[in-house]
């Protein structure tokens, strides 16, 4: 039997509920009439219904209505679980929306709610944004050869010691733990540098935050009505809070050292570490040391805990490829060709020669993008006219379907497969790769992408002048993984391949997978 209090929130969940899905109408109310809705059943508060299927629909819904209206050239309306409309408009109309400026169609505005981030980090400045952007796109990326030794020294350890060296039988690896821990020390060798990127403690402090964290702003951010969104917030913010002051308390020592070594003179700047820390302080000028730990931390957990999905994406789908593809032979042979002595592992321009490796992220990343939609929000006063003759208001969001375009068979042929070197040029695949399957590729794949590129029809990064400005730093750990893991230990095959997992607009590999791995006896030497 429910008690009479158990009934009574029941019953005042569901009306806020309610409440929270009429104030959204007015605003769903103000777009065109002759925008169809995906996902509305005939009935009383069919809106309603369809708000609260989205919250187990995963990409059901956001996939029919890119094939039904999407790829007849029309934008449809779709309801995210926490009722707001989204209008999400054809590819053709991607150029109109990523051209324009913050200031008309704002992705900053759409992420602040998304993720709840006005509650749960409300130390976050803004202001910073340039400078980040800088001391990624420019410092972090210029400085990836002279730092390459110490990436790869940390994660050949780390993978080493996860993995195991027995070469005689199969070892059993918990897979998303074991590339959390050598993508957070590989990427933090660069983001931090050392001691920190080898600190146990540091590392358990960010993990926890990061769940916390990612937990509590997809939870709220996307799935509460609007009316318990500042009063979950404001409670979320406690927990989330307590494990960022933790991470904080261990990184902000290190920031205060560092903008007092900068600014006393005894050290040239160009004998100073070789790490984000340093390049953000200098970007900045003398900025405050707190503030520096604050844009470390959040760029952490973007960075780092992406690139961990990535990896894991990456492992899983060739350990489910077929066994008789050769994937992994071929990713092989090409590493044990770019890497012949010690010296190759730590040469910078040496991963620029894993094409194959770099197709296969690629392609990982087109089937299993980190975000299902790229959604802006209308800033102007007076609204906007879609390309179609649609006018929304302003607040109305509107985007893209990041997955709908990667699995567009117009751009993509045979899309739901994966086809690791379907991003390769044609005349660089032997004729084995052919034989196996692996030429399955449209006349513009067949001229070749890079990883990093994106373009109207790989948005996993994002595209335009959002773009992840870190994808080549990400690229760059994410292909040194695959040849070093590729070249030294055999993987057992799996039967099928874990289903992802979506929560709200956010997709992830399931956390759980274990996979048998055994080091292998013939390899490049490392030292």
């Amino acid at each position: 039997m429910f008690s009479l209090a158990s009934v009574s929130v029941i019953l005042l969940l569901a009306l806020g509920t309610l409440l929270s899905l009429r104030r959204t109408w007015p605003a769903s109310g103000r777009l065109p009439k002759s925008l169809p809705w995906i996902g509305l059943q005939k009935g009383i508060f069919a809106k309603t219904r369809a708000c609260l299927r989205e919250w187990t629909a995963g990409i059901t819904t956001l996939a029919e209505g890119y094939v039904q209206y999407n790829q007849n050239g029309q934008s449809f309306v779709i309801l995210d679980p926490g009722g707001r409309p989204q209008v999400i408009i054809p590819p053709e109309h991607l150029r109109w929306l990523m051209d324009k400026p913050d200031d008309i169609l704002s992705e900053r505005e759409v992420q602040e709610e998304k993720f709840c981030t006005t509650y749960l980090l409300p130390h976050v400045d803004h202001n910073q944004d340039h400078a980040l952007v800088m001391a990624i796109r420019r410092d972090l990326t210029q400085n990836l050869r002279k730092t390459q030794a110490d990436v790869f020294n940390t994660m050949r350890e780390a993978i080493d010691t996860s993995m195991g060296m027995d070469d005689a039988s199969w070892h059993e690896i918990n897979l998303f733990g074991t590339l959390q821990d050598v993508i957070f020390k590989a990427m933090n060798v660069i983001l931090v540098g050392a001691p920190l990127c080898h600190d146990a403690s540091y590392q358990d402090a960010l993990s926890e935050f990061a769940i916390w964290l990612g937990g509590m702003a997809v939870f709220i951010g996307q799935y509460m009505p609007w009316f318990l969104t500042p009063i979950l917030g404001h409670l979320a913010w406690f927990p989330v809070d307590l494990y960022r002051r933790k991470a904080q308390g261990l990184l902000l020592p290190l920031c205060e050292e560092r903008m007092n070594s900068m600014q006393s003179g005894l050290k040239d700047l160009s004998d100073q570490p070789k790490d984000l820390i340093t390049w953000i302080i200098q970007r900045n000028g003398a900025p405050d040391p707190l503030k520096v730990a604050e844009i470390i931390l959040s760029l952490t957990l973007a960075a780092v805990h992406t690139t961990i999905i990535t990896a894991t994406n990456v492992i899983l789908d060739l350990a489910s490829s077929r066994p008789d593809s050769e994937y992994n032979r071929l990713l092989r042979e090409e590493a044990a060709s770019v890497f012949r002595t010690p010296e190759d592992w730590v040469c910078w321009s040496s991963l620029r020669d894993l094409t194959l490796a770099d197709s296969a992220i690629r392609e990982s990343l087109r089937l299993n993008s980190v975000a299902g939609r790229a959604m802006r929000q209308v800033m102007v006063k007076e609204g906007i006219t879609l390309p179609g003759g649609q006018h929304l208001p302003q607040n109305a969001w509107v985007g893209v379907s990041i997955v709908g375009i990667n699995r567009d068979s117009r751009f993509h042929k045979e899309p739901d497969q994966y086809r690791p070197f379907r991003h390769v040029k044609r005349s660089t695949l032997e004729p084995s790769s052919v034989a196996s399957g692996t030429d399955n590729t449209t006349k513009a794949e067949a001229n070749g992408a890079y990883l990093a590129t994106t373009s109207d029809t790989f948005m996993s990064f994002g595209h335009g002048q959002n773009a992840c400005p870190g994808r080549w730093f990400a690229g760059h750990i994410l292909k040194l993984m695959v040849a070093y893991v590729t070249l030294n230990y055999d993987i057992q095959p799996l039967e099928h391949r874990p289903m992802n997992l979506v929560f709200g607009d956010s997709i992830f590999p399931p956390r759980g997978t274990m996979i048998k791995v055994r080091r292998r006896r013939s390899v490049v030497p490392m030292v």
